[in-house]
């Protein structure tokens, strides 16, 4: 029962775990030698969306670093006015946008995760 517990705790102490984690797994997988361009048309519109809801996250936290990289990474990744670069440049950026993708899971605690660390750091 508290292992349950821990799991549900999980995705509500980290709102983005989850689009991080898939977000980031969906950019290195980009980096492999995929021949099929769908892929790539999935990866602008998950990333694009996934950036989109982590700005708003951002936002709300008072985060602006993350506001602005994530604003950036939706207008680079963006499905309807695609930007087109080389393969090699693109495997870069897909790279460091991995890591700006999941570094927000841990950033971007919720105000309950946060209040719970402050509570445990007083006791």
């Amino acid at each position: 029962m508290k292992k349950e517990k821990d799991k549900r705790n999980i995705y509500e102490k980290f709102p983005l775990f989850v689009p991080g984690l898939v977000g980031s797994t969906m950019l290195l997988i980009a980096v492999l030698p995929i021949e099929e361009y769908a892929y790539y048309r999935i990866l602008r519109w998950a990333i694009c969306i996934i950036a989109a809801f982590t700005a708003y996250k951002s936002y709300e936290a008072k985060k602006h670093f993350w506001v602005f990289s994530s604003i950036a990474i939706a207008i680079l990744f963006n499905p309807l006015i695609p930007i087109h670069l080389d393969k090699e440049i693109w495997m870069i950026i897909d790279l460091i946008t991995s890591v700006l993708i999941f570094i927000p899971i841990w950033v971007l605690k919720s105000e309950k995760a946060k209040d719970e660390d402050s509570r445990g750091k007083n006791i």
